[in-house]
């Protein structure tokens, strides 16, 4: 299983690492903000924080797509299933 993971974060640039990493900090900051555990998040969670970043902050689809697979990242190097998954995250 170490090596899998392994090989599963290598595959992603330096860069794009770093961008997902200051990304899930938003999310968990913006998670605490609102009383949530980011670790156990839901996709309904998701999509109020989606909502949130468009509607409040004005953020551009680019950059709440990147959010997203930042998140689908960490759930997926931890072995979990991604709530970014899910129909209602993606509606």
């Amino acid at each position: 299983v170490e090596d899998t993971k392994t090989l599963y974060m290598q595959q992603i640039a330096y860069g794009t690492k770093r961008a997902y990493a200051s990304d899930w900090i938003l999310f968990v900051n913006w998670c605490a903000a609102n009383n949530f555990i980011a670790e156990q998040s839901t996709p309904l969670i998701v999509s109020l924080f989606i909502a949130h970043q468009f509607k409040e902050l004005k953020r551009n689809s680019s950059t709440i797509n990147r959010r997203l697979a930042a998140i689908k990242f960490w759930f997926k190097s931890q072995n979990l299933k991604s709530p970014t998954d899910d129909e209602v995250v993606h509606a």
